[in-house]
């Protein structure tokens, strides 16, 4: 039985040096406003299974073009120092588009700080301590309450390195 597909919008909302400017940005690549050099590409990915000429199957990431509920999104953002000194202090935040319910363990990152917030971005702290309130009860937040993902780099990027900072979801 054939599904009828949905186009997935996304977009990253903000890339912000600690000391420099935030600037919003679509996907894509962009610059960061105070000339720092740092440069983000987000990919927004899913996989399929590939039937190779041998009738074995292969599972690649392919962009996430038309998706269905159900689906794992995979949302990655790689950045570059296109610079010519090392950049520090770099906190990089994605939001959880609402039609996304957050993969749990999925943004965990090498050299990074990772921080989550369950208010539309407005603070953040590590998952075990994101909390929500209705209600007068505070309790722990659900994996669909994750609005934003926030990543901490905790070593300067050195002129001409990249790295990678991703998370996955479920399509709802």
């Amino acid at each position: 039985m054939h599904h009828p597909g949905k186009k997935l919008r996304t977009a990253l909302t903000s890339l912000m040096v600690l000391g420099g400017m935030a600037m919003g940005m679509t996907p894509g690549m962009a610059a960061l406003a105070d000339g720092g050099g740092l440069t983000a590409k987000q990919l927004v990915e899913t996989e399929r299974t590939i039937k190779l000429s041998d009738g074995s199957e292969k599972v690649e990431r392919v962009p996430a073009e038309l998706v269905k509920p159900g689906d794992k999104i995979f949302y990655t953002l790689v950045y570059r120092n296109e610079g010519e000194s090392a950049a520090e202090n770099i906190v990089l935040t994605m939001p959880v588009p609402p039609q996304i319910t957050y993969l749990e363990n999925t943004a965990v990152q090498q050299g990074a700080e990772v921080m989550f917030s369950a208010d539309g971005g407005k603070s953040f702290s590590p998952r075990g301590a994101l909390r929500v309130t209705l209600d007068d009860e505070v309790r722990p937040a659900k994996s669909e309450e994750v609005t934003h993902i926030r990543w901490v780099v905790t070593e300067p990027i050195s002129p001409g390195s990249e790295g990678r900072l991703s998370f996955a979801g479920i399509l709802k």
